[in-house]
């Protein structure tokens, strides 16, 4: 298997990618050699299961905010009473590249204004691929532990017309991520609201039949 990392600059002092999982297995597969493998025992396994969730949840959360930021941006980059619904339902990646677009035309800010929204737009796309691998993959804790040594978890996670493939996120990445996810968005919910105020405060029309 074959890790499926995005080798992207650390973001806001956030997540670097981990090792590969061929490199992982290797580790592991001495360490089996060697005898120093163990299985967990049930308390460790209960342990790492619920370290496991609390992260997966927190980063769920922070997602939810930070898509939240994003449809009150472009809502607000769009200054339209129509703009809620054009924004709503989109993906994370979809608010990221529409939002880019409108703030790259948007003649209401300055070009230090537009430069910042689009540093913090940018700092997202990394820390998406790695919450989609996360959130949408299958993220296992490792059955046995090497003494010494934290082994990252595997997420398999796929594509549209690809294979499955595997990548590591370790549980300092998961807990840097929901960090990241939560200081980018609250700057992102920040500028919209200095800089287009009365653009994202504007009221909204939606169907009745919501």
């Amino acid at each position: 298997m074959t890790a499926d990392r995005d080798t992207e600059e650390p973001l806001d002092g956030g997540w670097a990618p981990t090792d590969t999982v061929e490199l992982a297995s290797e580790v592991a597969a001495e360490a089996d050699a060697e005898g120093m493998r163990r299985q967990l025992t049930e308390e460790e396994l209960a342990e790492a299961s619920q370290r496991h969730w609390i992260l997966v949840g927190r980063v769920a959360q922070a997602s939810a905010a930070v898509e939240l930021y994003l449809r009150q941006l472009m809502t607000a980059l769009l200054d339209s009473k129509y703009a809620g619904l054009v924004a709503a339902g989109l993906s994370m990646s979809d608010l990221i590249e529409n939002c880019l677009v409108l703030a790259k035309v948007n003649e209401e800010i300055s070009d230090d204004q537009r430069a910042e929204i689009r540093d913090l737009l940018t700092a997202l796309k990394p820390a998406v691929v790695t919450r989609n691998q996360l959130i949408h993959g299958l993220w296992v804790p490792h059955a046995g532990r090497t003494e010494g040594v934290e082994e990252p978890p595997i997420a398999l996670t796929s594509k549209r017309r690809t294979g499955q493939k595997a990548v590591l996120i370790s549980y300092a990445e998961a807990e840097q991520l929901g960090q990241t996810l939560n200081s980018v968005g609250y700057k992102i919910f920040n500028w919209a609201l200095s800089i287009l105020r009365d653009q994202a405060l504007r009221r909204q029309v939606f169907p009745e039949s919501q």
